[in-house]
């Protein structure tokens, strides 16, 4: 699956400032999906391989499985690497809806959820959003994908594909970044912590055979 990571600003656009140092965030972003994918689906993991030049700010990035588990998914390798890729867009879309306002904890409602606002208010949240951003791991190398923001003359990064843009994060934004957030005291999670064992019965699978359904 191949996606596109653009960082724009007047420093790069002047070439005031060298694309290479974009190299940890673009690490990073790596790392996020790793971590993403770790929590949505298990023991299959995503590795993520720079594709092009270090001329301007924005990158191509090919998406591979790889880890234990991965042939299960070789059929199902697009759709398994769709899913994580929404559910990182719909976290970046969850954290810029937060605006800086202190959050409290995440707390399940049925068979959705909301992020719960120190304010009383809430914010709906998709399934996976709502597990991505309880995680630290997440948190801590989605802050640093964004780093590039905190500079002088870096005023946006863009997700999406060479032909559309999904998420573009502006300086501004970050202020509804930071850490993991907790469940609601006493809170259980429902069925949407599922998405972690979706692959339980497959954890020890030796490769002899491939199943054929996605059940």
């Amino acid at each position: 699956m191949h996606l596109r990571i653009t960082y724009n600003g007047p420093d790069l656009a002047g070439d005031q400032r060298d694309p290479h140092d974009l190299i940890p965030a673009l690490i990073a972003l790596g790392r996020l999906y790793e971590a993403a994918s770790y929590v949505m689906i298990g023991d299959v993991h995503v590795t993520a391989r720079i594709v092009g030049s270090f001329r301007t700010g924005s990158f191509g990035i090919d998406l591979r499985l790889s880890g234990r588990g991965y042939r299960w998914y070789t059929r199902r390798e697009t759709k398994v690497l769709r899913t994580i890729t929404d559910g990182v867009y719909d976290l970046l879309r969850l954290r810029q809806s937060m605006k800086g306002r202190e959050a409290l904890c995440v707390e399940h409602r049925g068979t959705s959820g909301v992020v719960v606002l120190a304010s009383g208010a809430v914010i709906a949240a998709t399934p996976p959003a709502l597990r991505l951003v309880r995680s630290p791991r997440v948190a801590e190398c989605l802050d640093e994908v964004l780093a590039p923001l905190q500079w002088e003359g870096i005023d946006t990064v863009a997700f999406g594909t060479d032909a559309y843009i999904e998420v573009v994060i502006s300086r501004p934004d970050l202020a509804g970044f930071g850490p993991a957030l907790p469940l609601a005291p006493g809170d259980v999670p429902n069925a949407y912590e599922s998405l972690a064992t979706n692959i339980q019965r497959y954890k020890d699978w030796d490769g002899t055979d491939v199943p054929d359904s996605d059940d």
